[in-house]
């Protein structure tokens, strides 16, 4: 047992490794989203689980590609991790900005999604029936 070595190996990705990876990433999001929507079913108001399960779907779904030779297409978040741990090496700050710079199409999202939100409340509340005074 002390001759032998045991290394990893890297594994070349197929196509149909990718989609295996997809339909389980896209199967455990969606679970996730699930578990969300329930847990905010604590806020009484439509429009808070509308916009927190939303902005989580932008986060958790948004692709992004890999900047790998190959190229492959992603989930931003998981591109997002990588490149972070990749060049953390080159200091704190330079990671971050390799991440944020991942992830400004899911925060633009989030900001087109916050205004659609906050422009349904609008809606939704101008259009209301008003109440009779009763005197």
């Amino acid at each position: 047992m002390a001759g032998s070595s045991l290394r990893w190996k890297p594994i070349m990705i197929t196509t149909e490794n990718l989609i295996i990876g997809w339909l389980m990433y896209g199967f455990a999001s969606l679970g996730l989203l699930l578990v969300l929507w329930k847990i905010t079913h604590l806020f009484k108001l439509t429009l808070v689980r509308v916009w927190i399960t939303l902005s989580g779907a932008s986060f958790l779904f948004q692709p992004w590609f890999s900047p790998e030779p190959d190229g492959y297409v992603a989930p931003a978040i998981i591109v997002a991790v990588f490149s972070f741990l990749d060049s953390i090496d080159l200091g704190v700050k330079v990671a971050l900005e390799n991440m944020v710079m991942v992830l400004i199409p899911a925060l633009v999202a989030i900001l087109v999604i916050s205004t659609v939100v906050v422009i349904w409340a609008f809606i939704k509340f101008t259009t209301a029936p008003k109440a009779e005074k009763t005197e």
